[in-house]
């Protein structure tokens, strides 16, 4: 997409769609939880370091794509849990914005 260029990105484009259709073709399958979906520890991984959700914890995002292959699990979605209470979720909303901002002001 970055090159502006049509005909190159036909082309990955097509390629990638014939790698995906082969890989579903032998039964690679992937797959992503749904926002607002249950924690299951079988089916899921959290970010390392982070600590084991509480019975119930809600996902709030798809971080990773997870896959199966012919219905065993290959690799678990990663995924980002929706904060249990407000406090906690505003310092680290807070820090993630610094540092945003320091990398716009470092870029130019």
């Amino acid at each position: 997409m970055r090159s502006g260029q049509p005909n190159l990105i036909a082309q990955l484009s097509n390629f990638q769609a014939a790698c995906r259709d082969a890989a579903r073709r032998v039964g690679l399958t992937p797959f992503a939880a749904e926002p607002a979906e249950t924690y299951d520890v079988n089916r899921h991984q959290l970010l390392e370091g982070e600590k084991a959700p509480p019975a119930g914890g809600l996902i709030a995002e798809t971080l990773a794509t997870g896959y199966t292959f012919q219905g065993r699990l290959l690799r678990p979605a990663l995924v980002k849990l929706k904060e249990s209470n407000g406090e906690s979720g505003k310092p680290q909303e807070q820090g993630s914005l610094q540092l945003g901002a320091e990398q716009v002001g470092s870029d130019h």
